[in-house]
């Protein structure tokens, strides 16, 4: 929706004589209305003047008159931050003339909920994940595709994006959830190849590579999201029969119960996240020859730092125990083997 508009918010009502006042809005839902669009950039010129400012909590900024036969002129769009693209043309054009100055009321610049939502909530999941995990990336690439059955993160060589369809766009857990996975590619280790993980759900099987991956994507979600499904992981007690390294509720589940300082049953650690997540992205296996972790039997024997045989075959049929394990990460003072061996045995026991 191209602006201006006049807006009679009671709050709008003081009289400004040589200001034009106008608000940059978006629309954040049913039942919420317009929002601020904090963050955008708006630019504008005159002549020779020219001027950018950053929209403030409240929305509300302010310009000087225009001398007559003169107005003001420019555009709004959504800058690259340190974490993440922008976008241009948020709102393609405005225009402010003489006509518009001391109004009683502010204008109003309207700009796309479907460019505002994801890079703003890409921006500040990005800040919540890369301070509980302790570790970051460059700014990353992505878009919105209406077609798209799914959201996904996709990378080959230099380049990343993430793609977020219709019904991910605008969900918090959703766009945290694809920031970890970008993080995971690109400052956490890498990813590995994954099997039957297309489609994946949380509480249903698909495989050792892909619970593992997605398990600590869904536990980003809830970090990056500010707490979107925190009690579900938590309580989390998958009914469907099968090994539960496995599937990706287990796993989210695994990296809660580390970290979190939930007093349940089996739930003995209260981890660092900086080190729980230290071990995952410097964590490497011998089976047969030295490798990086792909599976969350990985995991958990480097943070007991040595594998047990008859565990591992009990709890992770299929893959062979490793003989070996390595791990760079700092282990904090109250490190215990038997606490970590409770607490993963809690989520991942058969």
């Amino acid at each position: 929706m191209p602006g201006p508009f006049p807006s009679d918010d009671p709050d709008d009502l003081a009289d400004h004589t040589h200001r034009i006042r106008f608000r940059v809005l978006y629309y954040h839902g049913q039942g919420q209305g317009y929002k601020p669009a904090v963050g955008a950039r708006v630019h504008g010129s005159m002549g020779r003047s020219r001027f950018t400012y950053t929209v403030p909590e409240d929305g509300r900024l302010s310009i000087s008159c225009p001398p007559r036969g003169k107005k003001w002129r420019g555009r709004v769009h959504l800058p690259n931050t340190p974490f993440v693209d922008g976008k241009t043309n948020f709102v393609r054009y405005w225009a402010f003339p003489r006509a518009f100055c001391g109004k009683s009321y502010s204008y109003l610049l309207i700009g796309s909920r479907v460019k505002y939502l994801p890079w703003r909530y890409l921006h500040l999941s990005a800040i919540k994940i890369i301070s509980h995990f302790g570790h970051s990336r460059g700014r990353v690439h992505w878009k919105v595709d209406w077609n798209a059955k799914s959201s996904y993160y996709y990378s080959w060589a230099w380049f990343n994006k993430i793609v977020l369809n219709k019904r991910g766009y605008d969900r918090p857990w959703i766009v945290a959830h694809e920031y970890t996975h970008a993080l995971h590619d690109k400052g956490m280790g890498g990813r590995w190849k994954v099997r039957n993980c297309s489609p994946h759900y949380l509480d249903s099987i698909s495989s050792y590579t892909c619970a593992f991956s997605e398990g600590l994507a869904d536990y980003g979600g809830v970090i990056g999201s500010g707490g979107d499904y925190r009690r579900y992981f938590e309580k989390f007690d998958n009914a469907e029969p099968g090994v539960k390294g496995k599937i990706e509720g287990h796993v989210a589940a695994l990296f809660m119960d580390l970290i979190d300082d939930e007093d349940e049953e089996g739930d003995k650690t209260s981890l660092y996240s900086r080190y729980v997540i230290d071990v995952f992205k410097t964590c490497r296996v011998n089976v047969s020859r030295w490798k990086d972790r792909n599976d969350v039997s990985d995991f958990v024997w480097c943070l007991e730092r040595s594998p047990n045989k008859a565990l591992h075959k009990l709890h992770f049929p299929g893959i062979n125990p490793p003989r070996r394990v390595s791990e760079q990460a700092t282990e904090p003072s109250d490190w215990d083997r038997a606490k970590i061996r409770s607490t993963w045995l809690h989520n991942l026991k058969r």
